[in-house]
């Protein structure tokens, strides 16, 4: 949306997160969110539900994008306290 007098905002792609210039802490929510959408497909999984095998076939490919958006995340050693709450608990649960 274009709001008259302001340039739009540049989008962010999250699948090319390694470029200099995109915020840690869009890539923590991106990859919190990721790794719920792919806890989401294992609990459907197991429990019998993919019936028709979308969450199996889409897990491999949102547990690529998990790994590409973890890259910097490990690296970044001064965490926030809300970073660490984005990306501790679900990268445990993930494991």
């Amino acid at each position: 949306m274009h709001v008259r007098g302001k340039a739009p905002a540049p989008a962010v792609d999250v699948f090319t997160c390694q470029k200099d210039g995109t915020p840690i802490v869009r890539i923590l929510l991106a990859h919190h969110a990721f790794i719920n959408i792919l806890l989401y497909f294992r609990r459907g999984i197991d429990c019998g539900l993919d019936q028709d095998g979308f969450a199996a076939e889409n897990t491999i490919s949102h547990a690529k994008s998990v790994e590409e958006l973890e890259v910097a995340p490990r690296a970044t050693p001064a965490r926030t306290a809300m970073g660490r709450a984005l990306y501790v608990p679900v990268a445990e649960a993930f494991a």
